[in-house]
Order: structure tokens, then sequence, then C-alpha cells
């Protein structure tokens, strides 16, 4: 799993838990991290993974008093290690918002992620109208 953090401010992170590594022009920085809860429930309701990431002696503890990391954007590349060892541009992409750190001690940060069309404010992605599908548009 690779994790790419895009701030509120912008900026970018790339974590991964294990060892560093380069993958697609971009190093991905050795780091304990873990998301937990991710799935679908069977009664609709929504699930809210966490995602904990070490803090070393406050490293990250900046950005959460600057609020960088609110509404901050979470994705999870799952990457095979054959495509990775490759180089090659095969994934699967998982992507929430951060809305709130739950926790934040000297050791580690404890975030609440939500699913991005969970909220008054959600964000959907774009929707392609185009043939076979939608017989009646056609391409010019």
């Amino acid at each position: 799993y690779l994790f790419e953090i895009t701030l509120s401010t912008g900026a970018k992170l790339y974590l991964k838990d294990g060892n560093t590594v380069v993958w697609q022009g971009r190093t991905w920085e050795k780091t304990a991290i873990k998301l937990t809860g991710v799935g679908q429930r069977s009664d609709e309701q929504a699930v809210r993974p966490k995602l904990q990431i070490i803090n070393p002696e406050g490293v990250y503890s900046a950005l959460v008093d600057q609020g960088a990391l609110n509404r901050a954007i979470v994705s999870r590349y799952t990457v095979l290690r054959q495509h990775l060892e490759a180089d090659l541009n095969i994934y699967r992409r998982q992507t929430w918002i951060l809305m709130r750190v739950a926790m934040l001690t000297g050791n580690f940060i404890v975030c609440e992620l939500r699913d991005t069309t969970d909220g008054p404010n959600f964000l959907a992605p774009a929707r392609m109208y185009l043939p076979p599908e939608f017989p009646a548009v056609s391409i010019q």
C-alpha cells in the first residue's frame, strides 16, 4: 500500500509502511502507517476508517497545529510487488477525505476518514455519457 496525502495547503506527502521505494517518479517515504476499518456495511451505514501515522518526536504535529490536515485528501494505492519493482503504472486507488484528527500524541496521530460522498459537500467523480451505454449520444 502506498499513501498519498494531499494537504489543504496543496503540498503532498508520499508515505509507505515498510521500506522507502521509488514508483512513478515519486519517492514514497518509509514510515509506520496503518489504515483500519475499510469496507462496507450491509445496513448501508457510512464506514469511517481510521488512519494511524507514527509521529516520531512530533514531526507531523506542526501539520495538525497549522490545520494542514483538515479536509486533506488521502489516497491509498494498492500496487502489486511486480508492478512496483517494474515501475508499471498499474494500481487500484481508493480515496477519502481526512475529516478530523481524533488523537495526537508525541508517538502517533489517529485521523478519522470519510468517503468522498459522505457528507453535505461530497465530491463525486465525473461521469462520461458515451455509447454504447448511452445510444442516444453521438461523438462529434
